[in-house]
C-alpha cells in the first residue's frame, strides 16, 4: 500500500476499485481515474483511495497468454498504473490485493462509499464500463456539462523534468514522438518509421530539441530514431513522462494507442495514425464509442490536442505540425481555467456523442438507475430535442417509480416525435408503454384505444390483437 498523507478524521474517502479481472492493465485506466474524480466531486466526498484488484480469480484479465503479454501486464501495473494514482492531488492512497482474501475483507471495511457504485468482487458481472471501454461514460459527464480535472505530476518529478531539461542550454522548443514497438505490420510500420524520419530531418536543430519517447520495452530495446535524443525513463515512469509532457512545447505520437497519458494533462498534442486494423481504432468504433467521425476532434479536449486523420506521409506530418506552430507559439502548461476546449463542432457530431451516451447509459440503467443516468438523458433532451429514445427511456422510468402523469406526458412527445425522419416506427414501443400505464392506472379504454392506433399501423401484428380483444372484454358494454 502506499500513501501520500494521512487524511484527516473529518475527510470523507471514495474508494475506488479496479478490478483486474474484468478491466484491463491498460490505458484505459486513465479514463477510469478521470471517472472516479468526477463522481468524488459530484457526491461530495474529500479525498479518493484506489484499489486494483484481482477479484475473486487472482488473475488479470486475458493474463491467460504467457510470456511477453503477460510480463508486459505487470510491468504496466508496477510502471504506469499504479503511480499514475498520483496525478490528482485528491488521492491519498493506494492498495494492490493480490487474493481473494484481502479483497473481500477490505471490501467489507469500507462502506457504501465505493465507485463503481454497483461494484462488489463476489458477483462475477462485467459492467458495461468494461465491456467496451469508459469512453461513453466520459462523454455523458461532458454532457453534463461536468468539469472534468487536469492531471499533473507530484512537484517533486516537475524539479525532476525541469533538472533534466536543463542539462542542455534551452533556447530550443523540446518536441517529443511518442511510439510503441509492436508486431503487427512489420512492413507498414517500417514505412511509417521512414515517413517520420523525413519529418524529423526538416526541423531545424538549431530551434528544436528532439526527445524521443519509448512507449515500452520492446521499443526502448528496438528505436528506431537512434539518432536522436531518447528518454529512457519515461518507458518506466508515468509521473516523469507527464511531467516531460507538460513541459514540452509539443507531443506527437506515431500511435493513438498510449496517448492517454497526455489527454488529461492539458499539455500539447498532435496524435496520428487514428484508423488501423484494430477494432478500438476503426472509424465505427469512433462513432459508436467516442462519438466522433472522420476529422473530428473529441469536444472534451483541450485545443492544444488534435487527432490527426489520414495516412503518416512525411507531407501530412509536416503540414499538421506547420498549422499547429502557426496557431500556438509558446507552451503553456496545462492550468485547468486555462484550458479552451474543443466543443462539439457540428450538429453531426452532436447526434454522434448524444447516440454513444445513450446508448452505454441503457446498458447501464439495466443494472441500476443513478441520478447520473437521469441527468445524463436530460441533458441529451436539451442538445437533441428531436430524439425520442431519451425521452422514452425517462418514460419507462417514470412509469417504473409510479410518476404515471410524467410518463403520459413524456410517451406522447415520442409519439409526436416518432413522425419524423430520425425515430422511424417507433410510435409502436411508445404507444404499447403507454398503454401498459393506462392499465395500471385502471384504465382498460384508454390502454384500448392506444392498441387500437397501433391496429391501425400494423394489422397483421398477432400481440397487438391479443391484447385488443383481451381489454375488450374487460370494458362493461354500454
Amino acid at each position: 500500500m502506499n500513501q501520500r498523507v494521512s487524511p484527516s478524521k473529518k475527510d470523507s474517502i471514495l474508494y475506488c476499485f479496479y478490478d483486474l479481472s474484468v478491466s484491463y492493465a491498460n490505458y484505459d485506466f486513465f479514463q477510469f481515474l478521470q471517472l472516479a474524480e468526477l463522481h468524488r466531486k459530484r457526491y461530495g466526498q474529500d479525498k479518493l483511495f484506489l484499489i486494483f484488484t484481482a477479484g475473486t480469480s487472482g488473475k488479470f484479465q486475458h493474463s491467460t497468454e504467457q510470456g511477453e503479454v503477460a510480463l508486459n501486464s505487470q510491468m504496466i501495473m508496477s510502471n504506469f498504473l499504479i503511480p499514475s494514482c498520483w496525478l490528482l492531488p485528491s488521492c491519498v492512497n493506494v492498495a494492490w490485493l493480490r487474493n481473494e482474501e484481502e479483497v473481500n475483507v477490505f471490501f467489507d471495511q469500507v462502506g457504501s462509499n465505493i465507485f463503481p457504485i454497483t461494484y462488489n468482487p463476489q458477483l462475477v458481472m462485467v459492467q458495461p464500463m468494461t465491456k467496451c471501454s469508459m469512453y461513453p461514460d466520459v462523454t455523458a459527464a461532458y454532457l453534463r456539462d461536468e468539469e472534468f480535472s487536469v492531471f499533473e505530476e507530484p512537484e517533486e518529478y516537475t524539479k525532476m523534468v525541469v533538472s533534466y531539461l536543463s542539462c542542455q542550454p534551452e533556447s530550443r522548443k523540446v518536441i517529443t514522438v511518442t511510439f510503441r514497438g509492436t508486431d503487427c505490420d512489420p512492413t507498414i510500420r517500417t514505412q511509417i518509421y521512414r515517413e517520420w524520419e523525413g519529418f524529423l530531418g526538416t526541423l531545424a536543430e538549431e530551434e528544436y530539441r528532439i526527445i524521443i519517447v519509448p512507449d515500452d520495452y520492446r521499443s526502448w530495446q528496438q528505436s528506431p530514431f537512434s539518432k536522436y535524443e531518447c528518454c529512457e525513463t519515461t518507458t518506466v515512469n508515468v509521473l516523469f513522462r507527464v511531467a516531460l509532457y507538460r513541459h514540452a512545447y509539443l507531443n506527437m505520437f506515431i500511435d493513438n494507442s498510449c496517448v492517454d497519458s497526455v489527454r488529461w494533462t492539458g499539455a500539447s498534442s498532435l496524435v496520428f495514425n487514428q484508423i488501423n486494423r484494430q477494432v478500438t481504432s476503426s472509424l465505427p468504433w469512433f462513432r459508436s464509442i467516442l462519438g466522433v467521425d472522420f476529422g473530428d476532434q473529441l469536444p472534451m479536449t483541450s485545443k492544444r490536442h488534435v487527432l490527426v486523420w489520414g495516412t503518416q506521409t512525411k507531407e501530412l506530418i509536416k503540414s499538421e505540425f506547420d498549422k499547429f506552430t502557426a496557431e500556438f507559439s509558446d507552451n503553456i502548461l496545462g492550468q485547468a481555467n486555462g484550458i479552451v476546449t474543443h466543443g462539439i463542432q457540428s450538429i453531426r457530431q452532436q447526434r454522434l456523442l448524444c447516440e454513444s451516451a445513450l446508448n452505454y447509459i441503457s446498458e447501464k440503467m439495466s443494472v441500476l438507475v443513478e441520478q447520473e443516468h437521469i441527468d445524463t438523458i436530460k441533458a441529451i433532451i436539451r442538445l437533441d430535442p428531436d430524439y425520442a429514445m431519451p425521452r422514452y427511456l425517462l418514460g419507462l422510468v417514470a412509469a417504473q417509480i409510479g410518476d404515471f402523469d410524467n410518463a403520459l406526458q413524456l410517451l406522447d412527445d415520442c409519439i409526436i416525435l416518432s413522425n419524423n425522419g430520425r425515430n422511424p416506427d417507433f410510435d409502436r414501443e411508445c404507444r404499447s408503454l403507454k398503454a401498459e400505464v393506462f392499465e395500471k392506472l385502471d384504465n382498460p379504454g384508454q390502454a384500448l384505444q392506444e392498441y387500437l392506433e397501433l391496429n391501425k399501423k400494423y394489422p397483421e401484428n398477432t400481440g397487438i390483437l391479443d391484447r385488443i380483444s383481451v381489454l375488450k372484454k374487460t370494458i362493461p358494454k354500454t
